[in-house]
């Protein structure tokens, strides 16, 4: 009787010690400078794992499952250059990685002082601080509000800047989007909220680089007919405008008038090409064409077209008229009888010539 007692004793004091090793098992968690482990106590959050623990206290749970935060952001894969979204998170076991990331949004688009668009793809180094972590597991959408806050600060930056000062300024802006976001994070620790909601993280730096949007280039391709060319005459929007100026900024005279009348040549060209798409018979004037310049002064008529003379100065200086003597008065003599004899003509004013 004595013998079967001891071993009920034995086997429950067993099946004590094995239900107490599972237990333990269960509600150790290694935490360590890398990865935490949030703990809740009937719904509240109490803190977070520092190093590895047993939590004996059956009131006392980790957020996992179901119940792990959702703390998520948008970053880029370093080989491929593709843009996905990146879990700190283990749902299943709770484990909250705190090692540190770069936050990378998909590039956006912003406007410069002059009215000049940019792309930009920002870049911020940060980690979660393991003191501020409830702020983080209680968010519920940490990565849409970072990336958010990222864009309208670099957008807040870039816009008090003209294009031709952004990259001069790169640093700079850089230096005040990164003080931007750690005032926001530090204020939380007074209490205030004035810049906006902290995010419980540790911010270690911002940066960024862009490139500027051809939107002539896009408002061409919008509107281009079949062969892929642009309808109608040139583009220059205000942008183009703006970067013409830059250029031809302390330029000399010649150069700039240079520039101007090929884009005129070039606009005269469009419009011409719009014009004969149209199938129909079209007539334009050497002026039209902005041609005239190039037409002899006297505008004499020879078969009924305009006379082309090529310039007669050479190094700045007007060239000498060659005595021709009396071979000049007969070429002049038979141009004289030549002009007086009647030229027939087609319909389009060519003359035809005799059989």
């Amino acid at each position: 009787m004595v013998m079967t007692i001891l071993v009920l004793v034995c086997a429950v004091l067993l099946l004590v010690l094995i239900g107490l090793l599972i237990y333990r098992a269960s509600r150790t968690f290694d935490a360590n400078p890398n990865h935490t482990y949030v703990v809740q106590s009937q719904g509240e959050i109490v803190g977070a794992l520092r190093e590895p623990a047993t939590l004996w206290d059956p009131k006392m749970s980790v957020l996992r499952d179901k119940d792990a935060p959702d703390i998520t952001y948008p970053s880029r894969k370093s080989q491929t250059g593709e843009f996905f979204t990146k879990s700190l998170v283990n749902r299943r076991t709770g484990r909250i990685s705190l090692t540190v990331n770069t936050c990378t949004p998909k590039p956006f688009r912003s406007l410069t002082l002059d009215r000049h668009q940019l792309e930009i793809t920002a870049n911020v180094v940060f980690r979660l601080d393991i003191e501020r972590i409830h702020i983080s597991s209680q968010l519920d959408n940490f990565g849409a509000t970072f990336a958010n806050r990222i864009e309208n600060l670099f957008d807040n930056e870039i816009t008090r800047c003209n294009d031709e000062d952004i990259r001069a300024q790169q640093t700079r802006i850089e230096q005040a989007v990164t003080q931007s976001l750690r005032e926001i994070e530090e204020e939380s620790k007074d209490g205030n909220m004035l810049n906006g909601m902290p995010l419980g993280i540790k911010i270690y730096e911002a940066n960024f680089s862009f490139v500027e949007v051809d939107t002539m280039a896009e408002a061409q391709a919008a509107q281009s007919g079949p062969d892929g060319r642009p309808i109608g005459p040139i583009w220059i929007d205000q942008q183009h405008i703006d970067k013409l100026a830059d250029t031809l900024a302390n330029r000399d005279p010649e150069v700039r008038k240079a520039v101007m009348r090929m884009i005129e040549l070039q606009t005269r060209q469009n419009v011409v090409e719009m014009l004969c798409k149209s199938g129909g018979l079209v007539a334009f004037t050497a002026k039209e064409l902005g041609l005239n310049d190039v037409l002899s002064d006297a505008k004499e008529e020879r078969g009924g077209a305009n006379r082309m003379t090529a310039p007669n100065k050479t190094n700045g200086t007007t060239a000498p008229t060659p005595d021709l003597g009396t071979d000049a008065e007969t070429i002049s003599t038979e141009e004289s009888s030549a002009s007086r004899e009647v030229v027939e003509r087609d319909y389009y004013g060519r003359p035809i010539p005799k059989q």
